[in-house]
């Protein structure tokens, strides 16, 4: 298994003032291992094509993750944040799929 070094970054809404909320990011890093690598390319409506990262990790969580995982948005792996499609909790690990490239709102 290919070894994981990265960021997860969680995004939680906080109201700043009554009726403003901001978006607060934390990034952790975390280490782990790569369960499964796989790239494709989905078409799309737009003029270049979108491509889809079906990539698992596995990594060793800390009580920050367990306690916020509801908040996680995005995987940085190869310098690129990655979408969380979903996880699955393995206690003392965790296994994170990823899929296509993560945009802020």
């Amino acid at each position: 298994m290919a070894r994981f070094s990265g960021k997860i970054g969680y995004v939680t809404r906080q109201e700043t003032t009554p009726g403003v909320w901001t978006s607060e990011v934390i990034e952790r890093q975390y280490y782990g291992g790569l369960v499964r690598h796989s790239r494709r390319w989905g078409s799309s409506d737009s003029v270049n094509d979108n491509i889809t990262f079906s990539q698992d990790i596995s990594i060793v969580a800390d009580p920050y993750l367990y306690s916020n995982v509801h908040n996680m948005k995005y995987v940085i792996f190869q310098g690129i944040k990655w979408k969380i499609t979903s996880f699955e909790i393995d206690r003392p690990r965790v296994k994170i799929s990823m899929g296509e490239e993560y945009h802020e709102d």
